[in-house]
């Protein structure tokens, strides 16, 4: 008696695992018609990336190229540049004379090597500067006040910094 029950058991579980493996098949095969039917996700993905950067590519052309173009300075601008550093130049030559109780005797003593001014001594407590930067030459003597070279904006800096 309970062999018959077992059999039948055994024919259901049988039933039973032929359906599970008929609907396995079904919802494999299903996938696999769907996965054909669905455009691919990574040649999308990477052509929308390319699109992208080609059209960044030709926005940002005109501004990266004026980017790159030189600053148009005047030469009024130029002069005042040449006399804010000639008036920092002559300030570092007399902190030298008053730290070595001499001028110095060329422009590298006061660590400054450049190729577009000139040092010269005139006497003994007497020097003159040159700067020629492309055509605009600017001398400065130490009998002049050093604080006439001042431009505005560089007295302004100046005076923030002592506050």
């Amino acid at each position: 008696m309970f062999e018959k029950e077992n059999e039948k058991i055994d024919e259901i579980l049988g039933e039973i695992d032929r359906k599970n493996e008929e609907n396995e098949a079904n919802l494999l095969k299903e996938s696999m018609k769907k996965k054909k039917k669905r455009v691919p996700s990574r040649e999308i993905t990477a052509v929308v990336a390319l699109m992208l950067f080609i059209i960044s590519v030709f926005y940002n052309y005109d501004r990266y190229s004026k980017s790159n173009k030189p600053l148009e300075i005047s030469d009024e601008e130029k002069m005042e540049s040449i006399k804010n550093y000639l008036y920092l130049v002559s300030q570092k030559i007399e902190g030298y004379k008053e730290e070595n109780k001499r001028l110095p005797l060329t422009m590298e003593e006061i660590m400054i090597e450049d190729s577009f001014t000139t040092y010269k001594t005139i006497q003994d407590t007497l020097y003159e500067i040159e700067c020629r930067y492309e055509n605009l030459t600017l001398k400065y003597v130490s009998s002049e006040d050093p604080e006439e070279l001042l431009t505005d904006k560089m007295i302004k800096t100046l005076n923030r910094e002592e506050k």
